[in-house]
């Protein structure tokens, strides 16, 4: 009886080493799935911030390309602008040049006068 008493009080204590092993292993899973969900947690937190980055510039560069359009409507505005100016230059050289040659000796009769 005593053996078996022995056994009982042996196999006994295997299960309560095995229940602290358990106990043990089921705190080290609880820890690991902690560290994971803080891990997952940045890894959204960066992902969201990311997002947020993207947003910003995807609108910068909507401003940019609207610039941009602008820009070129300007360029077309100046051009076609300086090409009328051009245009207009040419015509008064050649206003003037015809008035110069219709009065040539009235002006230098002026010129003779003064």
């Amino acid at each position: 009886m005593r053996a078996a008493t022995t056994n009982v009080a042996t196999v006994i204590g295997g299960v309560g080493e095995s229940i602290q092993a358990i106990d043990a292993a089921a705190n080290a899973i609880a820890q690991s799935v902690k560290e994971q969900a803080a891990a997952t947690d940045e890894i959204a937190k960066r992902i969201t911030d990311v997002s947020h980055a993207t947003s910003g510039i995807s609108i910068k560069m909507t401003a940019v390309n609207d610039a941009s359009a602008g820009l070129e409507k300007i360029t077309v505005d100046l051009k076609s602008a300086a090409v009328k100016l051009a245009a207009d230059a040419v015509s008064l050289q050649q206003e003037t040049a015809a008035l110069d040659n219709s009065s040539g000796s009235t002006q230098a009769e002026r010129r003779k006068a003064a």
